[in-house]
């Protein structure tokens, strides 16, 4: 779990622990069971035009919301992503969405070269053949999570209003590095390490119920995996309760 969320979550625990050393009546006053729906979209648009309407709505996310809206229904933004789930008070929720993404880490000579190979093998390859089965391997791999990861932490402020704890990251293999060449007469062979492209963001606000804020804008990256200079990506929550 991040550091800001981690830290939410140790508060809520501390808070219910210290409600079992409380008498009766206040164990019942403190006893919230109320659910929350929350709700996460993140839009892709042109930068000068998101620059244009935050300037003519700031102050008023609602607003600014329906403007970028909008534009999603003439085809001018695109909704990345949506994410809604229910969670009751105090408690986390934890959404992925993307695959699993392996890639080597360590590098080295391959494991089965001309003295490994079995003699009684040897034959069935073909001399010429062995030559194929040496050259530079991997030895260690690490597994890295792609596409969307939200946790969310929603705990009661007030009647009107909660407390949001939210991390949301969002990675893509941006482009693929070569950091060792390598070729023989039967062609290359190179060690190639992947580059990754990472959005995120760690927020903790109070939010009114019913609401949509704006709680980032930030720069998604372009088809060659840099950093966009024409385009924004704009993350917008709202929560209602649910009973």
């Amino acid at each position: 779990m991040k550091p800001l969320l981690l830290t939410l979550a140790m508060m809520s625990t501390l808070a219910k622990d210290s409600s079992l050393h409380a008498s009766p009546s206040t164990q019942l006053a403190d006893l919230d069971e109320t659910t929350y729906t929350i709700q996460i979209t993140t839009i892709d648009l042109n930068a000068k035009v998101c620059r244009g309407l935050i300037k003519k709505h700031l102050g008023n996310d609602r607003s600014l919301y329906q403007a970028f809206h909008q534009l999603i229904t003439q085809d001018k933004a695109t909704v990345v992503n949506i994410f809604s789930t229910k969670v009751n008070n105090g408690e986390v929720a934890h959404l992925v969405s993307g695959q699993q993404y392996i890639y080597p880490t360590e590098g080295g000579s391959c494991g089965l070269s001309p003295h490994s190979i079995p003699k009684n093998i040897i034959p069935l390859l073909g001399t010429q053949n062995i030559a194929m089965a040496v050259g530079p391997g991997f030895s260690a791999f690490e597994e890295r999570q792609l596409g969307s990861d939200l946790t969310l932490l929603c705990s009661k402020q007030s009647e009107k209003s909660v407390r949001l704890g939210l991390s949301f990251t969002d990675t893509s293999h941006s482009k693929t590095n070569t950091f060792r060449e390598w070729k023989d007469q039967f062609g290359h062979s190179n060690n190639q390490m992947p580059e990754f492209y990472k959005n995120e963001v760690q927020s903790d606000i109070i939010i009114p119920l019913k609401s949509t804020i704006l709680l980032s804008i930030q720069t998604p990256r372009d088809l060659k995996g840099n950093p966009s200079p024409t385009r924004k990506l704009a993350l917008f929550a709202k929560v209602r309760k649910s009973n």
